[in-house]
């Protein structure tokens, strides 16, 4: 959201990021930067009340979609402004993901299917991260249809003219990196683990993120060629990816009914020059050389390592800009409410 506000401010286009927290916080887009809440209704509704007051000097509400959330429909419905709905994820999708592990699935998921559908009904325009979310989104309001834009993650362009890091090592040992915050069922370490005891191939594996499953720590300290560094900071993070030659998406999106995304950590991986090989699809066409969608296989990662290990990492950022740049993407989001949702409005 820094990043957005940084581009909207390059730009010159009228635009204000907001991130509303239940706890204080200190960026410059958040919000609530005093009051701590007792629990998630309090701040809802001090969340939309906010909004209602900022509405007033707005001309359009770009609202990201809140999962299982019976407070956003009344508050769509006291607005008389254009409001789009921004989605990140397939939301039915991912509350089917919870099942067996929250015994509130269920409900989170009757909500999510009538308030999430009736707040698609009721918003102007759709936007998703992915084209595969826009037209999710769609197929819940069938045979009704909205505008729709896909406004994939970026990366501010202050982070992608940043110094490179210093040159990988100098080993010949292709190192592959896996990050996550917290590594999920849908991130596939498990399908990662299994592809490397299948394979008799010389790597190094940096894992950098929490891993609570005991099965897989077991299984990366049986084999050295497997480095788990746990949760890192950012100068960790950026030595791991200065001496890394490839990073790794994510392998088991369709656990939560998903075959696109775009994440971070792949913009994450452009931006310091760093190929990157996934087993989803993301938003880059099928000519562009520095991301590879393919099988959780090592000697298919190999033969991916083979095609890029010669390219300069300043190559892989200015080739991956267009794709993965704020500035590009807010624009064509800009121009798509201004022309769209903006004059319909009128």
């Amino acid at each position: 959201m820094e990043a957005e506000q940084e581009a909207a401010d390059a730009l010159g286009v009228r635009w204000q990021c907001g991130v509303f927290t239940a706890k204080p916080a200190s960026s410059l887009v958040a919000v609530n930067k005093h009051t701590v809440y007792k629990n998630r209704f309090t701040a809802r509704l001090s969340y939309y009340s906010w909004l209602l007051k900022e509405l007033k000097k707005a001309d359009v509400l770009i609202l990201r979609h809140s999962l299982s959330d019976p407070l956003q429909l009344p508050f769509m419905l006291l607005t008389r402004k254009p409001i789009v709905l921004m989605h990140h994820t397939l939301e039915l999708g991912q509350v089917k993901s919870y099942a067996g592990k929250f015994q509130f699935a269920k409900s989170k998921l009757l909500i999510e299917r009538i308030f999430g559908y009736l707040c698609l009904r009721q918003a102007d325009a759709i936007v998703g991260v992915t084209s595969e979310i826009v037209r999710h989104e769609l197929e819940r309001i069938a045979p009704a249809t909205k505008p729709t834009h896909v406004y994939p993650n970026g990366i501010g362009n202050k982070a992608l003219e940043r110094e490179i890091p210093e040159i990988r090592t100098a080993e010949k040992t292709v190192r592959i990196l896996f990050v996550a915050s917290l590594f999920i069922d849908w991130h596939g370490l498990d399908k990662v683990m299994e592809a490397v005891c299948a394979s008799n191939a010389e790597f190094i594996l940096d894992i950098a993120g929490l891993v609570d499953d005991d099965q897989l720590l077991s299984a990366m300290e049986a084999d050295t060629r497997v480095h788990y560094h746990g949760e890192v900071d950012g100068k960790t993070l950026q030595t791991l990816m200065a001496n890394a030659t490839v990073g790794l998406g994510s392998f088991a999106l369709e656990r939560k009914e998903m075959f696109e995304a775009c994440p971070l950590k792949v913009r994450d991986y452009l931006s310091v020059g760093l190929p990157v090989y996934s087993g989803h699809q993301d938003i880059f066409p099928d000519d562009f050389p520095f991301y590879k969608q393919g099988p959780c296989d090592i000697d298919s990662l190999m033969l991916f390592v083979l095609s890029v290990e010669h390219a300069d990492r300043s190559q892989v950022i200015t080739a991956a800009l267009p794709y993965v740049g704020k500035q590009q993407l807010l624009n064509s989001l800009h121009a798509f409410i201004e022309k769209t949702v903006l004059y319909h409005s009128v």
